[in-house]
């Protein structure tokens, strides 16, 4: 349940399409970092995409310093339905000294088809640019908080509009994840030399012959048909030892055999000889 807020205490934030800008400015030094590379704050980015689904002019109140938030929108469509869109206006309050609303309850009287997470469902406007924190993805803890929008944008400074200074897609899946893809062909595109000055080091290396390979060097994997190979070749080369082994105890048989015949031989003449010997006497 929201605070009720006394009659007179209200600050009311116009938006007027026509002039494109918003009666409540974010002028605070400590959100200095929520600002677009134009100089816009982000309570006149809220405004610009407020506008581009609410043609006419538009007001909501904002509660005063530390007793008040914006409400749900009033105006509900896919624009004050967006996750981009409730980023902005939060971080408009807080700057503000007020307080931020739940991403839940942000989105009550949206319809499910008209809430677009950590996106924008809209052609980005003209005239601004949408820092990249504002897509941040606040699912998981149901609230804008400052701190970590503040220390995203000191990492990513990409901007998104429509003009073509940066992609054209305010879908972070297109548009968050380019930039994503572009920072890792930067890291794995580091030209050999060192002589290269850092300005281009995000250029592709001009030989592409051979590009570098990312992740872990995959463990060393044996062949099945080698290692069988390998195993089955023992045994064909004892089989082709085998032959000779038997080859040689074939000639020690047969020289054997002769060693006997020969000595058969011998006996026998000596034996005639002896029978001769004797006939003769």
């Amino acid at each position: 349940m929201h605070r009720a807020i006394p009659a007179g205490l209200f600050l009311l934030l116009a938006l007027r399409v026509a002039a494109q800008k918003s009666e409540v400015t974010c002028s605070s030094p400590n959100f200095a970092w929520s600002s677009n590379d134009k100089g816009q704050d982000t309570c006149l980015i809220a405004a610009y995409l407020r506008a581009e689904c609410q043609p006419n002019p538009t007001s909501f109140d904002l509660g005063p310093s530390n007793s008040g938030h914006y409400g749900p929108p009033t105006d509900v469509n896919k624009c004050t339905c967006s996750m981009v869109y409730y980023n902005a206006i939060n971080a408009c309050s807080l700057c503000g000294g007020n307080q931020t609303l739940p991403w839940s309850e942000s989105i009550t009287p949206c319809a499910p088809k008209d809430v677009t997470v950590a996106g924008f469902p809209e052609p980005i406007p003209a005239g601004i640019s949408i820092p990249a924190w504002a897509y941040i993805d606040v699912t998981k803890a149901n609230v804008f908080k400052a701190d970590v929008a503040k220390n995203f944008s000191t990492t990513n400074h990409t901007m998104f509009s429509a003009d073509g200074s940066s992609p054209s897609s305010s879908s972070p899946s297109a548009s968050l994840s380019a930039h994503t893809s572009s920072l890792l062909s930067t890291r794995s595109s580091v030209p050999s030399s060192s002589s290269v000055p850092a300005s281009s080091s995000a250029k592709e290396p001009s030989d592409t012959s051979s590009p570098p390979t990312i992740g872990p060097i995959p463990p060393l994997s044996r062949s099945p048909t080698a290692s069988s190979a390998s195993t089955n070749s023992a045994p064909s080369s004892l089989q082709s030892a085998q032959p000779s082994t038997q080859s040689s105890a074939a000639k020690s048989h047969s020289f054997n055999a002769g060693v006997v015949g020969s000595e058969a031989v011998i006996s026998a003449i000596a034996v005639l000889a002896a029978s001769a010997f004797l006939f003769a006497l």
